[in-house]
């Protein structure tokens, strides 16, 4: 291994940083308007008894908790340490919240 040190190249480091942070704000604007798309008929009454279990939004945080957990490693490794960690803390409490909503 060789102990150069690695380029610094700023522009294209705040370019990776806000691409990956504005998929990641995609990413959970999706699974909030889905999941708000999905709850406006809950109110039915017409069907007063609770259905079946629903795993649709255990399954939408679950990957909303893995594209934020990728975000954070991505971040990391380009070396946006602080950063990359508040996305992995981030990335824990989504995986708290699924499994939250999977014992309830």
């Amino acid at each position: 291994m060789s102990s150069r040190p690695r380029r610094v190249r700023p522009a294209l480091d705040v370019t990776f940083a806000v691409v990956v942070l504005v998929a990641d704000a995609f990413c959970t604007l999706m699974t909030m308007v889905l999941a708000a798309l999905r709850n406006m008929g809950a109110a039915d009454p017409r069907h007063p008894r609770p259905g079946p279990v629903d795993w649709v939004p255990v399954w939408w945080f679950a990957g909303l908790a893995a594209v934020v957990a990728v975000t954070g490693w991505a971040l990391r490794s380009h070396g946006w340490r602080v950063a990359g960690g508040t996305q992995l803390c981030a990335a824990g409490l989504l995986a708290a919240l699924v499994a939250f909503l999977v014992l309830r």
